[in-house]
């Protein structure tokens, strides 16, 4: 069985002048990411990743991998709830949640399925190396920042693996997911970008 080497070493996310501190550097009472979080997450996930052989199916390894992320993307949006202070940044984590436990039970549901799915090669899996790439973070002073600026590119992630998936799958289900993640998240990427760019005026 082939693994998948996780490429995901600029993803580390800068809490203030030291990661992990609590220390509030603002007057107002925003908090900082106890622990960095967003950054545990996010190396959290990479190790299960990477635990995920390729199956020589397309489809299956498609459904793996985007529990996987979709999990990660939960468990931030979870956390933005938990330590965040912006309305609009707990309502985007909120949608989050919603939509990717919903999309989670059908990449569960297929990898339940008895029914065989397409076995296509290793393409589609080792494309993956090449995707799983994300630009370094800023200095991140908060959890609405932080969530913010996390969510970006791993949403950029899951539009670049579903777009892959649709050269390579044979699941109409999966295909139809796809899809959905692509537009869905592009459209949150806009949201998000616009929220940090008025944050900086």
């Amino acid at each position: 069985m082939r693994y998948l080497p996780i490429l995901f070493s600029a993803w580390c996310i800068s809490c203030g002048d030291n990661a992990g501190s609590t220390h509030h550097t603002e007057t107002d009472t925003s908090t900082t990411i106890p622990g960095n979080e967003m950054n545990t997450i996010m190396h959290r996930m990479m190790e299960q990743m990477n635990g995920v052989p390729s199956s020589g199916s397309a489809d299956r390894d498609f459904a793996a991998l985007m529990k996987v992320h979709h999990e990660a993307a939960v468990e931030m949006a979870r956390a933005e709830l938990t330590f965040g202070n912006d309305q609009t940044m707990k309502n985007m984590a909120e949608i989050i949640i919603s939509d990717q436990e919903k999309e989670i039970r059908i990449f569960d549901s297929v990898l339940r399925s008895d029914s065989a799915m397409a076995i296509t090669g290793d393409a589609f899996y080792r494309e993956m190396k090449s995707l799983m790439q994300h630009p370094a973070s800023e200095k991140i002073l908060t959890t609405d920042v932080a969530f913010a600026s996390a969510t970006i590119p791993h949403h950029q992630g899951a539009i670049d693996m579903s777009t892959a998936y649709r050269r390579y799958g044979k699941h109409p289900r999966l295909l139809q997911l796809a899809s959905t993640i692509i537009e869905s998240q592009k459209q949150e990427i806009t949201q998000l970008q616009s929220w940090l760019m008025n944050q900086k005026q």
